[in-house]
């Protein structure tokens, strides 16, 4: 609906639908978007403007009357139904919630010699998704498992292909290849999918975004260990055009391009599930496509800062103490000084990067930044982060339902924009 309201109740996420001024008289290219930042805000009240149009199908509305009544009939459970509260100091992201009646290993003992030996090879392997793998195809490369600190392998490659079996995709753990091989993985999924488009089936689609889904996985693995590498950077904006566009044709459904972590974390997979994840709500809140791109690009890179986080706290298979906690923190300057030197990178996609761990309250790091404070894109990433965050498992905790995620953050949502969380919430629904 179109409503006419005064200047002073403009805030982040409303869709402009037109000012009492031409627009030759403006900065603006158009008068119909959505309002990022209070730069945008503060433009508009010095040219004096007293009165402008929104669309609350488009964007908020002024006191969120048009959702409450839906999130008021929306039931969600109880944080302390979920889980068992850990100390209020902790982000989501560092996993402070252990789900009730569940058995955790955060008892679990490695030796120092364990440890040492999971740190080096860690980097040597990387996470692929189980459902890429069809039973009854030929793989040219070995498959391993990932159990806590243990990777082992299900069959090794000796020159001679494999048929893989319903045995061998059966195994409870994270599957990885080596390295290596992510060019050899790559072009079997290629494979797959050139073989389905020959025969047809249920599976195209779905193997189509595997490849889009998994491609920007292992690129985001290859930059996290080069992120001074101008060319992945450029190859990230290839990769948010493919999600932008399949989420768009697939109707806004995400699911097709996220990975389910349920046994452990890795740090590009969560880049990548957590740029899907923004992009969906940035088409469901009407961003164009520059600037689903500029969101795309932010949140795919959101935690880059990490690649500069020693192995043994970033990958620690048992809880963070404070001072190691402390440490992690310093990841989002650290992925704003990587990201300005880039001279390709744009400069408005900063904001997932530095602002995904402020809260609405003021209680988020590294500044403190309160509600109008914080851009629209760095409360879409906010969002997006702590949701995949809660639904991924660690060595040492169950990933929670996305119910269950869903209803901590409802139960928290005076840390989070409400009416992006409703968006969020309608998307996952679909």
């Amino acid at each position: 609906m179109r409503r006419k309201i005064p200047i002073s109740k403009l805030t982040i996420g409303m869709y402009l639908d037109g000012i009492d001024e031409s627009w030759i008289k403006t900065p603006f290219i158009t008068h119909r978007f959505i309002i990022k930042n209070n730069e945008q805000i503060a433009k508009l009240k010095e040219l004096g403007v007293k009165y402008i149009h929104i669309d609350t199908e488009k964007g908020k509305d002024t006191t969120y009357k048009e959702i409450q009544p839906e999130m008021d009939n929306m039931h969600f459970l109880k944080t302390e139904d979920i889980v068992v509260q850990m100390p209020k100091s902790r982000d989501m992201e560092e996993v402070v919630f252990f789900k009730k009646d569940s058995k955790q290993n955060a008892a679990a003992k490695y030796t120092q010699e364990n440890l040492k030996v999971y740190y080096e090879e860690l980097n040597h392997y990387t996470q692929i998704d189980r459902h890429t793998l069809i039973q009854g195809t030929i793989i040219d490369f070995s498959l391993y498992i990932k159990n806590n600190l243990l990777i082992e392998h299900i069959v090794e490659y000796d020159n001679r292909d494999i048929e893989l079996t319903g045995g061998m995709l059966s195994r409870e753990g994270d599957f990885h290849i080596k390295r290596e091989d992510n060019y050899k993985y790559i072009h079997y999924l290629k494979e797959i999918v050139r073989l389905k488009s020959l025969n047809g089936g249920e599976q195209l689609q779905q193997l189509k975004n595997a490849v889009i889904r998994e491609n920007s996985k292992l690129l985001m693995q290859e930059l996290f260990l080069d992120p001074r590498s101008g060319e992945k950077i450029k190859e990230c904006k290839t990769s948010v055009e493919n999600i932008v566009d399949t989420i768009q044709r697939n109707g806004n459904v995400v699911s097709n391009l996220i990975t389910i972590n349920k046994y452990d974390y890795y740090t590009y997979t969560h880049s990548v599930n957590v740029s899907v994840l923004s992009v969906g709500i940035g088409i469901n809140l009407g961003l164009d496509k520059d600037e689903l791109y500029i969101l795309g690009i932010g949140s795919m890179l959101h935690d880059i800062g990490k690649c500069k986080i020693p192995n043994f706290i970033l990958n620690k298979p048992t809880r963070l103490t404070e001072k190691e906690y402390s440490v992690i923190k310093q990841h989002v300057l650290l992925g704003k000084k990587i990201l300005i030197e880039h001279y390709n990178f744009p400069s408005e996609a900063v904001y997932p990067v530095i602002e995904h761990h402020e809260k609405l309250t003021g209680q988020g790091y590294p500044n403190g930044l309160k509600r109008d404070e914080i851009h629209l894109i760095g409360r879409i990433t906010g969002i997006a982060d702590a949701y995949d965050a809660l639904t991924t498992a660690r060595p040492y905790k169950k990933a929670l339902s996305p119910f269950e995620s869903l209803s901590i953050l409802r139960n928290q949502i005076e840390d989070f924009d409400e009416f992006i969380f409703y968006k969020f919430v309608k998307m996952l629904s679909n």
